[in-house]
């Protein structure tokens, strides 16, 4: 169990030096869990500005999981019957 912590720290930090040093920016928090044979890595806070403003633009239009807007073959099959 320790080694497998001590695997964990080390790969977070490695990931999170490698990120700032490639774009200058690093996360503000690197999660790191080693469950033999997946590695699972969460980031935090490692969005830039620009992008931040994408997701929020995309979270507000239409898509197919959103009861509001049916998706284009739902519509379709209504209005033109079968496809």
């Amino acid at each position: 169990m320790a080694r497998e912590k001590m695997i964990e720290k080390g790969v977070g930090s490695y990931i999170s030096t490698l990120l700032r040093e490639y774009f200058g920016k690093g996360p503000s928090s690197v999660y790191v869990t080693v469950a033999d044979p997946y590695i699972v890595i969460h980031l935090r806070g490692f969005l830039a500005p620009t992008e931040k403003i994408l997701l929020k633009q995309k979270r507000n239009k239409a898509h197919p999981g959103n009861p509001r807007y049916p998706d284009e073959r739902f519509a379709s099959r209504n209005h033109f019957g079968t496809i």
